[in-house]
């Protein structure tokens, strides 16, 4: 009787003269006692060592026929699935070769079988010949290593960049994979006119950095920037205190004294100068006095010998309009009517021959009020007061009360003749003249306000005859 796949490792003597087996299983015997002479399609053909018990002859050999074996393909264990599964069977006999599928686990890469689940490293791949006993083989999986980079950038310096790597190391199966690794900073290879190397930084913007060969952790490729420290000085001027206001886009103190400062950083010396260009030996001073556009400047310097410059323009209005209110000398106004007087030297008659307090007739008497808004007291003219101390912050009203009528006027009526001064907000004049009627005495009060505020009041009488 031939066996079948659920003996369990029978042993058959098969007559060698005969070629067929003996009727009844020869007992006690082990494949210990057979020499193995052959092996095809599964069947090992073995001689039996000692024929002779047997049959006289000796002329037979053992035939041990091998079993169904089972080989399970377990990749779940270790995370993975195979044929979309989490494990694969493949049944054969002993000594069949077979074709072992491979396996995937997301991020990881196949490796191979392994008896052992834990392993690192393959022993069966591809084919694969069956053993004489049923296993379990193990998926192996290898995450790969991970290398980041550190690369440095001059940030605004020339020379070439360097590179320091890390790595993670590789991992297998189920242990957990680092997220990060550590590596040093690289010295510096750059350099920046007017600056020297402050340290690495991550942020292209810092202005201080980390030493070479500090120890960094890296979780990514990384740039680091270099940081500079500037060898050049600078400087500000600022003005605090007293009250401005912005007119036409031009900030105008118009009351209290600023405090201009001149603020240094890595400066060695410096000269400081106000507004009239004198020099200024501390780093303060107090804008006590009218300008119209004056302009602080300093020069900084610094111990390696670099320099440089700032300014600030400040303006100060605290002096009222000028108001000339006159009655004009009967000489000079037959020629001009109400709306056409533009000859500059009734301008001049109105203030140098003022012949107001007088009487005169009734029918030969003008007043004219012309206002102006210059910062220097001093000035009388538009072309002196661009000499001698500036414009001021431009007139805003002219109100005139005469005798108890009253009339506002908003806006000037003439610019200063120059064109070159015609952006001074101070060069604008209100020019406003009228003929006086009836007897008697006759008042003409003058009120004009600049832009800030300062206003100015002047009263003049005449009588009519």
């Amino acid at each position: 009787m031939l066996p079948d796949e659920n003996d369990q490792g029978s042993i058959y003597i098969k007559d060698l003269q005969n070629q067929g087996f003996l009727e009844d299983e020869i007992q006690g015997l082990s494949p210990d006692d057979c020499v193995l002479i052959s092996n095809h399609n599964g069947v090992y053909y073995y001689e039996y060592h000692d024929a002779e018990e047997l049959t006289e002859d000796g002329d037979y050999f053992c035939e041990v026929h091998s079993i169904i074996k089972t080989i399970t393909l377990d990749a779940s264990t270790n995370g993975g699935t195979v044929n979309g599964k989490d494990t694969h069977t493949i049944r054969g006999t002993s000594g069949e070769i077979v074709t072992l599928p491979d396996t995937s686990k997301s991020g990881y890469t196949f490796v191979g079988w392994n008896t052992n689940q834990n392993a690192t490293t393959s022993q069966e791949k591809g084919q694969y010949r069956i053993p004489e006993n049923s296993t379990t083989l193990y998926a192996i999986f290898m995450k790969p290593s991970i290398t980041y980079a550190l690369t440095t950038n001059g940030n605004g310096g020339s020379g070439t960049a360097r590179t320091s790597d890390c790595t993670i190391s590789a991992v297998y199966n189920n242990a957990p994979q680092a997220t990060s690794c550590t590596t040093t900073l690289p010295s510096n290879s750059f350099t920046r006119s007017g600056y020297s190397f402050n340290g690495w930084s991550t942020s292209s913007s810092a202005s201080s950095g980390s030493s070479a060969g500090t120890t960094v952790t890296l979780s990514r490729d990384t740039t680091y920037y270099a940081t500079w420290k500037t060898l050049k000085p600078s400087c500000t001027i600022t003005a605090s205190g007293g009250s401005k206001k912005t007119v036409n886009n031009n900030p105008w103190y118009y009351s209290g004294s600023p405090t201009i400062t001149l603020n240094t950083t890595n400066t060695s010396s410096y000269t400081f100068y106000d507004v009239d260009g004198n020099r200024i030996y501390s780093k303060t001073d107090s804008l006590n006095y009218d300008v119209e556009k004056g302009t602080y400047t300093a020069t900084v310097r610094s111990s390696a010998g670099y320099s440089s410059t700032c300014s600030l323009s400040v303006s100060r209005d605290t002096t009222p309009p000028k108001i000339y209110a006159a009655i004009n000398n009967p000489n000079y106004i037959v020629d001009y009517d109400q709306y056409g007087v533009t000859h500059y030297g009734q301008y001049e008659y109105s203030i140098n021959e003022n012949l107001s307090g007088g009487s005169y007739p009734s029918s030969r008497i003008m007043y004219r009020v012309v206002t102006v808004d210059f910062i220097n007291p001093f000035a009388y003219l538009p072309t002196e007061a661009k000499g001698t101390g500036g414009y001021g912050s431009g007139l805003k009203t002219l109100r005139i009360v005469t005798d108890g009528s009253s009339a506002n006027i908003t806006g000037p009526s003439h610019y200063d003749r120059s064109s070159s001064h015609r952006n001074y907000l101070g060069s604008y004049r209100i020019d406003y003249y009228r003929k006086l009627t009836g007897r008697g005495l006759h008042t003409i009060r003058a009120t004009a306000t600049d832009a800030l505020g300062n206003s100015r009041t002047v009263t003049i009488t005449v009588r009519g005859t």
